[in-house]
């Protein structure tokens, strides 16, 4: 793949709406990088979905999705096993899995990434049928999400999850799930499945999770109650969250769920499926335009038989 890309680009002009200024700019580089740029705006929830159903590798050379994690969760869903490689304008209000691909900020850099950068293949994950390419949230964390205004959340952006956050942890209602993951069994009071190593914008949920590898982070946040519900958000603040021995962390590729009812479980960061829930690695990769080479760190054994027989030979 080289320059004169033909990109047809996925618009969410809701979620773009405070950052239509860097869209267009991104827009206006692609072009002059030679790119033929198509824009499919959307018109209501699940169009970016269906739009993404009916494009294949013969129809563009890159197919870019301009919005947030809801509106990449959307395409994602739709892909076909002949899609294009997938690119990022991020507008939304976290913008997690941008930042997961290392994407820049810069319209100018940003287009060079679209418009030249080389394919890399990350793992997704699934849950009940529906992919995920960041996180999956059961307990509190999909409390907030399901809690927050839809309205307030597109005026207000980060504010609005702030102050639903603060609502949803004076009224914590202590909850148990049991998680089995890989024949394990382990229960937590809110459990989120990584497949990214960032939450909620910059923090950092889980240091060792890899998109580009086919596994997924169990984070197991095991008390229960406000007292501890706030020293777990203030550590994700603080970058200390995995250092905490209340909070557990289990690799895994597949993973049941159950808890006391049939309650949402975010995805995306929206609520897209229902406790029980099974969610494993989608055995097929997908390929993405990053800012950054990603490569699947590899465990001490797995370095070791790497190194070994060059050793022996």
């Amino acid at each position: 793949m080289g320059a004169s890309r033909r990109v047809v680009v996925l618009y969410n002009p809701i979620a773009g709406r405070r950052r239509k200024r860097r869209f267009t700019a991104t827009l206006d580089r692609l072009r002059a990088l030679g790119c033929d740029v198509e824009v499919l705006a959307t018109r209501h929830a699940g169009e970016a979905e269906a739009f993404a159903r009916r494009i294949g590798a013969t129809d563009c050379d890159v197919l870019a999705v301009a919005g947030g994690d809801g509106t990449i969760n959307e395409v994602v869903n739709g892909l076909r096993a002949d899609a294009p490689p997938l690119a990022v304008i991020p507008l939304g209000t976290a913008n997690v899995f941008a930042r997961e691909m290392a994407l820049p900020s810069s319209p100018a850099r940003l287009a060079a990434v679209i418009a030249q950068g080389e394919p890399q293949a990350i793992h997704v994950g699934n849950a009940n049928g529906r992919r995920f390419v960041q996180m999956a949230g059961i307990g509190f964390d999909a409390r907030v999400v399901e809690g927050v205004d839809p309205d307030a959340k597109r005026r207000f952006g980060r504010v609005a999850y702030a102050a639903e956050i603060a609502r949803q942890w004076w009224h914590y209602r202590p909850a148990r799930y049991r998680v089995t993951a890989d024949g394990g069994t382990f229960e937590g009071s809110t459990v989120v499945i990584a497949k990214g190593r960032y939450y909620g914008g910059g923090f950092v949920l889980d240091p060792a999770a890899d998109a580009a590898r086919p596994e997924l982070r169990v984070c197991l946040f095991l008390r229960a109650g406000r007292a501890p519900l706030l020293r777990y958000l203030v550590a994700l603040g603080t970058g200390t969250l995995s250092r905490r021995r209340d909070v557990r962390t289990v690799a895994a590729r597949e993973i049941h769920v159950v808890g006391e009812g049939r309650e949402g479980v975010q995805l995306d960061g929206d609520i897209r499926a229902t406790l029980p829930c099974r969610i494993a690695v989608e055995p097929e990769p997908i390929r993405v335009l990053s800012g950054r080479p990603l490569a699947p760190s590899l465990s001490p054994a797995e370095r070791e038989g790497l190194i070994a027989p060059a050793i022996g030979g």
